[in-house]
């Protein structure tokens, strides 16, 4: 799902070659500073992709060599061109039907 290259280098919380980028940002001005705030309140720093219990964590942006990179980047883009595929915006989808791979048909 993602092409994980964040603060927390955990492959077992963290996609990797997926289609949606995820860095550390470039310039993080006070991040030591927050960090130490949340020590000094009694919280941990944790991957907010663990489990969770109350803490604190860097901030992960979904960028591509310091560029935005929208998950409709990563993922329509791509295939916008298929015959079978409809983007309807500001729709509301009330049930998505699964055949018997778990894939979504309709």
């Amino acid at each position: 799902m993602e092409d994980y290259n964040g603060s927390f280098p955990n492959d077992d919380l963290h996609g990797r070659h997926g289609p949606l980028h995820i860095e550390k940002p470039p310039v993080s001005p006070m991040k030591n500073e927050w960090l130490a705030a949340g020590n000094e309140i009694g919280l941990e720093v944790k991957d907010p992709n663990g489990f969770q219990s109350e803490s604190f964590f860097p901030i992960d942006y979904t960028t591509k060599w310091g560029t935005k990179f929208s998950t409709h980047r990563a993922y329509l883009d791509p295939v916008m061109e298929r015959p079978n595929l409809r983007v309807i915006t500001y729709a509301h989808v009330e049930k998505v039907i699964f055949d018997d791979q778990n894939k979504a048909v309709a």
